[in-house]
């Protein structure tokens, strides 16, 4: 691991803090571009440093207490990055290393300094036939299903972050005067971007997340431990398991997944099962068949096509009726 010296660190914190000159971006610029090791390492301490604070609810009063909980996440960092604890500074009863002395402080900066002003937070449920919900940024953010996106009313200076419940597709709009990251924030991962477009899935009996991106480039980072990510780039469809977690990543074969969005659909060779599955999600209907359906696979194209007018194109293909009776397609 690449020993770095308190310079690179101070040179990080100053440029996070948007505090840094041309002379010693420069600088820096030219340390992360000596290794990609320097840079894995620059991104590591931009985690640490976009790491959510405690709700209000969960804020320790007692300052002491704040700061040994402080220590133990940049301990544990620490060791993640191979730091080497060889010299140490003396904090209220707490000893840390002088290799994780300023990110505590970048840190600390989340519990101790009063925030300038207080932005109205926005708390705003709605379902797929709504209209997407526009952010202060030009963000639209499309409800899937039945959800809540909490978001302020204006961003701040740093980063743009909100907090979704449910599914949803977000057109992330790109920040080209600041640059700044943009955070969606779920139960257990968070949503790192800056411009680009993507579908967030959520399981509903478990923490299960699946983000489709189809735009650009995203992260997915662990809110426990936000050096554990994995990238996922447009065509990729990443995952996070609670249960086994980790994370993982395959190729978008078909994006049959957004005909909720786009009205457009394809299918090659594709068994009537699976078609009428997917007719089910994204028309919200329900299908049943109680016959035993043809070993036949279908290849068509829909655009802009009503469920019904897919279900006489499937009846005039192989034959099978169909009835729709209580929001119910009844397969005959």
């Amino acid at each position: 691991m690449t020993h770095i010296t308190e310079k690179y660190r101070t040179l990080m914190i100053r440029l996070f803090s948007g505090e840094i000159d041309e002379t010693a971006k420069a600088d820096l610029d030219a340390w992360l571009k000596s290794s990609e090791e320097n840079q894995k390492v620059f991104e590591q301490y931009e985690m640490l440093w976009m790491l959510k604070p405690s709700k209000p609810s969960e804020k320790i009063s007692d300052r002491e207490e704040t700061w040994r909980k402080i220590t133990e996440k940049i301990d544990q960092a620490d060791d993640k990055l191979g730091g080497k604890k060889t010299r140490y500074i003396k904090l209220p009863r707490v000893y840390i290393s002088a290799a994780a002395a300023l990110v505590i402080i970048i840190m600390g900066l989340f519990f101790f300094l009063p925030k300038s002003e207080k932005t109205r937070m926005i708390s705003q449920s709605g379902e797929r036939d709504d209209k997407p919900v526009e952010l202060s940024d030009g963000t639209l953010v499309y409800f899937k299903n039945e959800g809540t996106l909490v978001y302020p009313e204006i961003f701040g200076e740093d980063i743009r972050r909100v907090e979704l419940t449910g599914d949803a597709f977000f057109e992330v709009a790109k920040e080209n005067k600041n640059n700044k990251t943009f955070i969606v924030e779920l139960n257990e991962v968070s949503i790192v971007v800056e411009g680009t477009s993507f579908l967030i899935s959520q399981s509903n009996t478990h923490n299960d997340v699946d983000v489709s991106v189809v735009t650009g480039q995203i992260s997915m980072l662990l809110n426990a431990d936000p050096l554990k990510r994995i990238e996922i780039i447009a065509g990729e469809r990443g995952r996070y398991s609670s249960s086994a977690d980790k994370f993982s990543k395959t190729k978008i074969n078909d994006y049959n997944f957004m005909a909720w969005r786009t009205g457009k659909l394809e299918f090659n060779e594709t068994p009537l099962v699976e078609v009428f599955n997917l007719l089910e999600e994204t028309y919200e209907i329900d299908v049943d068949y109680q016959v035993e359906l043809p070993d036949v696979k279908l290849t068509a194209r829909f655009v802009d096509e009503s469920p019904e007018d897919i279900f006489k194109t499937i009846h005039l293909l192989y034959g099978l009726d169909f009835e729709f009776k209580e929001g119910v397609y009844y397969i005959k």
